[in-house]
């Protein structure tokens, strides 16, 4: 019983840097960044998906050094996936399901495992994923009673012009909705974030998380648009995870009823916190919130005396 469920996924990540032989791997997938990004701001959370048999000798003593919950771990194959990462440069980068996509989608979590595991306890969900019409609707049926507030990461293979219409449907019934500023160019069609803001504001929305890289981030709801500053000064070693690490921040500072502000924030706090380290932070504990909730205070400060 978890306070915060994170829908995603849990891979292992083979990793190949831009002419270099040396092969890395590491505990990764969305779920995963997801789930550092919001432990940065609580203890009461659990991520929800399907590994493999051999999950728990390769990374449970991840999730054990932070006091994270394996309980929603559901192993649904003898592999856990692997996804095989090659860098292009600094900030492109492919990646390939090494077992292949149908062994990938298996791992999804079943809107049966979401009831099951969503208790009259949990207050929010983080998903990542598409536009999947099937899924979305026996969801957000299921919310209509439950009363989850909901964010929704797209996938990026979701954020296409073609489907501009399946993606206002589900934002226009959901409480969050997380989107970077490539995935808005091509779900809109338009390279103007000006623009893209205004039509965004078009659509019945609540909240909406544009995340524009190292530049920060807009909360947008109908009638504001705030800006929303990154963390200055930071040692940025990778930046993967970062987009889902935020979107998980801000949906605890939605849940906690925050100010825009805050809640942008919190999810450039959680995001610094993740790309300061090479994979997935090795150890986020109560001495790492202290100093996010010091970061919090002093950048709300600044902006209350600019």
């Amino acid at each position: 019983m978890s306070k915060y469920l994170i829908v995603s996924t849990a891979v292992t990540d083979e990793i190949h840097k831009k002419d270099s032989r040396e092969v890395q791997y590491a505990l990764g997938g969305a779920g995963v960044y997801a789930l550092a990004g919001a432990k940065v701001w609580t203890d009461d959370i659990s991520i929800l998906t399907g590994v493999g048999e051999d999950f728990a000798g390769l990374h449970f003593k991840w999730f054990n050094n932070n006091g994270l919950s394996t309980k929603n771990l559901i192993i649904k194959d003898p592999w856990t996936p692997k996804t095989i990462i090659q860098y292009e440069d600094d900030d492109n980068r492919t990646e390939t399901p090494y077992y292949g996509i149908d062994h990938y989608k298996k791992m999804n979590a079943t809107m049966n495992e979401i009831a099951e595991a969503a208790t009259s306890e949990t207050v929010g969900m983080y998903v990542f994923k598409d536009h999947d019409e099937a899924f979305w609707e026996e969801l957000l049926r299921f919310n209509k009673k439950q009363k989850l507030k909901i964010m929704w990461e797209i996938n990026a293979d979701s954020a296409h012009v073609e489907y501009l219409h399946q993606v206002r449907k589900i934002v226009e019934n959901i409480d969050v909705f997380s989107i970077n500023k490539n995935e808005a160019k091509t779900l809109f069609a338009e390279e103007d974030l000006e623009v893209i803001i205004t039509r965004l504001k078009e659509w019945n929305i609540n909240t909406v998380f544009l995340r524009v890289g190292s530049k920060g981030a807009y909360m947008v709801t109908k009638n504001s648009t705030v800006k929303i500053s990154s963390v200055k000064d930071v040692n940025v070693v990778d930046v993967t995870g970062g987009g889902n690490s935020s979107s998980a921040g801000v949906l605890i500072g939605f849940c906690e009823n925050r100010s825009l502000e805050e809640m942008g924030l919190m999810g450039s706090i959680s995001a610094a916190i993740c790309i300061e380290e090479e994979g997935v932070p090795l150890r986020i504990d109560q001495n790492t919130r202290n100093k996010a909730y010091m970061q919090l205070n002093k950048m709300m400060d600044k902006k209350g005396e600019s």
